[in-house]
């Protein structure tokens, strides 16, 4: 199952480039237990857009 696109959120101001930024989002709903084991994150398109970046930033970010 996906992890629902809502359950994203990006502070509009915050510390590093915005690819960190949304690596250290994932990490958080990791290590928080938030994201579970077997979940699924939403596409990098779906994701893109919930969060208003560009795809390319989310697929770095999670690439890196």
């Amino acid at each position: 199952m996906a992890i629902p696109v809502e359950t994203f959120f990006l502070a509009p101001e915050g510390e590093g480039t915005l690819q960190a930024r949304i690596r250290q989002m994932i990490a958080e709903g990791i290590l928080s237990g938030r994201f579970r084991k077997g979940e699924k994150l939403p596409s990098s398109r779906k994701l893109a857009v919930h969060l208003g970046v560009s795809r390319i930033t989310v697929t770095l970010a999670l690439t890196e």
